[in-house]
């Protein structure tokens, strides 16, 4: 085994140790800003418009154009309105998040 080899593989090796302690610090620091309220994650944008989403399609407006007029992907217009029963729970708000 060559000496250049060797160092590459504990190189690497050490990355990885180093990559593993940053992630488990990173688990701690948000567990402990959860505990204290702070970490509360992205705000859930397109279960707020839900109902400007429907009021739209209901007045004959693209489904392209609204997510251009709402800011929000495309997609998010499709998964509102392919909902069932219309809660927020069922395109993927989470109780509470709807704010």
């Amino acid at each position: 085994m060559k000496i250049g080899y060797a160092r590459t593989i504990l190189d690497f090796g050490g990355n990885t140790i180093e990559r593993e302690v940053m992630l488990e610090r990173q688990r701690v620091g948000i567990a402990r800003a959860k505990a204290e309220g702070k970490y509360k994650g992205r705000n859930p944008t397109a279960c707020n418009q839900a109902a400007e989403v429907r009021k739209l399609v209901a007045a004959g407006v693209t489904k392209v154009e609204i997510a251009r007029r709402l800011t929000m992907h495309r997609a998010s217009v499709y998964r509102i309105l392919g909902a069932s029963g219309g809660s927020p729970a069922a395109y993927g708000c989470q109780k509470g998040q709807v704010r």
